[in-house]
């Protein structure tokens, strides 16, 4: 049974998350997150992003990782596409896809992972 302080905790994860905006830079970050983590990381977003929309009807644009990271940024894109989903090439902007930005960072005892879309040449942004 989860106790009042880790719900408690959790419930203003959720809603910090859900209050995030997307950079305005064209990138995703990793910062403080061993590889095998943001990999781990990685995975755990393609499969939250596969159960919030269908895979078979929406194009990706994955925003790069930055500082690139090669090995991370495979692993997302190899996880998406193994999903089903159609990714734009590098990262480009692709007119219909949704815009993806995953932060990923180390924060005292714990890893916290932010995933924000947008919708290209909207301004609205969904939450997955």
């Amino acid at each position: 049974m989860i106790s009042r302080h880790t719900s408690a905790a959790l419930l203003c994860l959720t809603a910090l998350s859900a209050c995030t905006t997307l950079q305005q830079d064209n990138s995703s970050r990793i910062a403080g997150v061993s590889v095998p983590d943001a990999q781990a990381l990685s995975i755990q977003a393609s499969d939250i992003l596969t159960a919030s929309m269908d895979p078979r009807q929406t194009t990706l644009r994955v925003l790069r990782f930055i500082p690139a990271n090669a090995s991370v940024q495979q692993t997302l894109d190899n996880a998406l596409r193994a999903r089903g989903f159609a990714l734009a090439p590098d990262g480009m902007p692709y007119p219909g896809a949704l815009t993806i930005h995953l932060d990923l960072q180390a924060i005292p005892q714990h890893l916290l992972m932010t995933c924000t879309c947008r919708r290209w040449g909207d301004d609205l942004l969904l939450r997955p």
